[in-house]
């Protein structure tokens, strides 16, 4: 092999990796019991769990979750919370939220496709998941069972929310939490703040290869993954959240959406970063955002809709349930991205003219 040719692999390789932390980070996997009993209590309240699987537009089978009162008899429809976790996450996600929620409203989850136990090979960190999310409200809203709808997501699934929401006024609520504001900004970011020095050349070349490649393996294009132009077409009551020491999508995303959102609005800035868990303050302050946006005035007491009865002791409790909950850590994520940039950071901006070429003619040859 010549010294254009063991560069271009090596090249190709730190490339290819960068592309699989877009579309292909590291999937969580685990078992459904993981999910917990599927019946429990909280306080004096009874609830269960229904799995079920549905199916996308695309053919993709969707394992998703519905957490709802237990009652032997049939009760108006109730509103509903979607929990949209993130591009590590799954549906076991959502248990933080069960107890913030299930007082008063319904919470449904799924595994986006390409993420947990859901079909699908790639994620496209909101491009296909809006279409999930889609299927999801379609069958809530066949039940018969369902009132309003609220969204709440994170990183991924928060920017999965805006692109849906902004076709769907429909929605009462919506809570986001660590949205990019601009997919090609982050990845810029990224490399920016990177510990390495990469040149100019390796990041706008790197770019396009990243989107050229995305776009043969996984069907969508990088450059349209922009919440930042849904927030001037979307009116509904937003509640945005952001850890202040998020160094993997900064808070300014999170600002310049909060800026330019063209609905009614509030801004949490939180302790910690971008997978630490929030604080009980915060879920304070989503269940009274849920409840004003869900219910309004016509909110009865939890007790009347969480199935007050006389709950036996062999009836397992959420608290136990929450042994189960684990966050997928962004540690592996970080080491591929680090061992990525350090691989691009040994080339410099006066490479011989025979590997800018090589790495050009690539390119085309991709279109």
């Amino acid at each position: 092999e010549t010294h254009e040719q063991i560069k271009m692999a090596g090249l190709s390789e730190s490339y290819d990796q960068l592309c699989n932390l877009i579309i292909r980070p590291p999937r969580f996997t685990y078992e459904t019991s993981d999910l917990g009993a599927k019946k429990f209590r909280i306080g004096k309240g009874v609830f269960i769990r229904e799995d079920l699987e549905l199916i996308n537009e695309r053919g993709l089978t969707l394992q998703c979750s519905h957490f709802k009162p237990f009652s032997e008899e049939e009760k108006k429809p109730l509103p509903c919370v979607i929990y949209c976790h993130g591009n590590c996450g799954s549906r076991l996600d959502s248990l933080e939220g069960i107890r913030v929620l299930l007082p008063f409203t319904t919470v449904f989850t799924l595994d986006f496709s390409g993420s947990g136990l859901s079909e699908g090979e790639y994620i496209s960190l909101g491009h296909f998941e809006k279409e999930d999310l889609k299927t999801a409200i379609e069958y809530l809203r066949s039940t018969g069972k369902t009132s309003r709808i609220g969204l709440w997501g994170r990183s991924m699934g928060a920017a999965t929310c805006l692109l849906y929401g902004k076709d769907d006024p429909s929605i009462s609520g919506l809570v986001l939490d660590s949205s990019f504001s601009s997919l090609k900004k982050v990845a810029m970011e990224i490399v920016e703040n990177s510990s390495f020095k990469i040149p100019k050349l390796m990041v706008s070349l790197g770019l396009k290869f990243i989107r050229k490649s995305i776009r043969t393996k996984a069907k969508f294009d990088i450059n349209d993954l922009e919440p930042i132009a849904a927030v001037e077409k979307c009116y509904i009551p937003a509640l945005f959240v952001h850890g202040k020491d998020d160094d993997f999508i900064t808070p300014k995303h999170t600002k310049a959406l909060y800026e330019k959102y063209k609905g009614d609005k509030n801004f949490i800035e939180v302790e910690g970063d971008h997978n630490s868990l929030r604080p009980e303050f915060l879920n304070d302050s989503i269940h009274i955002f849920f409840h004003n946006t869900l219910l309004g005035k016509e909110f009865e007491s939890s007790e009347s809709n969480s199935s007050e009865l006389n709950v036996p002791d062999a009836i397992p409790s959420f608290d136990s349930m929450m042994q189960s909950n684990r966050r997928m850590s962004f540690e592996e994520e970080s080491r591929v991205i680090e061992d990525s940039l350090s691989n691009l950071s040994e080339y410099n901006d006066e490479e011989d003219e025979e590997l800018q070429r090589a790495i050009r003619e690539s390119l085309k040859m991709m279109n």
